[in-house]
């Protein structure tokens, strides 16, 4: 069960951190080239944070950890927090995408304790938002729902209406796991509806696709159907194949039942 969660939160958990990934050779060659040039101090935090996280965005954990500790590290010499927080969040992320949960959990905890020290709101969110999907993958729906909800709390507040939507994600991800469906298609809607208002195409279509899994076990095998068919043009239009194997998956399911 466990690796089915991880899996699926994984997709969450990118889809949290998503970023446009640069030309790999050139950035890698530039970060370097600075770092020979760069003293001990914040400067130089702030370039291994920019850089581990770019090597994170390209897949390449192993070469980015390296380079995460090492902002961590000195960091923590210079007493520089602002830089220790990224940091540690940096080294989460790296953790996570390895599953190495409880470990992600712990630097993502470190972070969320810096956040606070430093009264960053946003930061205490975005923090909230990756314990949360710690929690999810350990299968503690109560303690993700906890943290999911008071980063909600801020990204409302602070109308930021795509960090509001990947925080509903993560919400009616829990609840599906839950078993309580008609909760999650409440906030999968939502989140659905602040997709659309935004344009953003592959979260349309990722959730079109996670809401129609949800009325498949809400025996809504109609509503299934349409929502799957929205996701499969989409994912047809973008030449997304991952997004159509899912696609043709539920297809089977949601064919099988109306079959019956």
């Amino acid at each position: 069960m466990k690796s089915s969660i991880y899996i699926k939160s994984l997709l969450l958990l990118l889809n949290i951190y998503s970023s446009v990934i640069f030309g790999q050779t050139t950035v890698t060659d530039s970060f370097t080239n600075v770092l020979k040039k760069q003293k001990e101090d914040s400067n130089r935090v702030n370039t291994l944070n920019a850089f581990s996280k770019q090597l994170l965005n390209q897949g390449e954990i192993t070469s980015g950890l390296p380079y995460a500790n090492e902002a961590l590290s000195l960091s923590k010499k210079i007493e520089f927090r602002k830089g220790e927080q990224r940091a540690y969040k940096n080294v989460g992320l790296m953790y996570a995408a390895q599953n190495q949960v409880l470990e992600a959990r712990r630097n993502f905890t470190e972070a969320l304790k810096l956040a606070e020290e430093l009264k960053d709101k946003k930061a205490i969110a975005e923090m909230g938002d990756v314990i949360a999907w710690c929690y999810t993958v350990e299968e503690d729906y109560a303690e993700a729902l906890k943290f999911y909800y008071s980063s909600l709390k801020y990204w409302e507040e602070s109308g930021d209406k795509r960090s509001i939507a990947k925080s509903l994600d993560g919400i009616a991800f829990v609840l599906f796991y839950q078993h309580k469906y008609s909760e999650a298609l409440k906030n999968g809607l939502h989140a659905l509806e602040l997709y659309k208002e935004m344009g953003d195409r592959d979260n349309i279509a990722r959730s079109y696709s996670t809401t129609a899994t949800t009325y498949f076990n809400l025996g809504k095998y109609r509503e299934a159907l349409e929502n799957n068919a929205a996701a499969r043009k989409i994912y047809e239009e973008s030449n997304d194949n991952a997004g159509m194997f899912y696609i043709f998956q539920g297809l089977g399911d949601i064919n099988h039942e109306l079959a019956l």
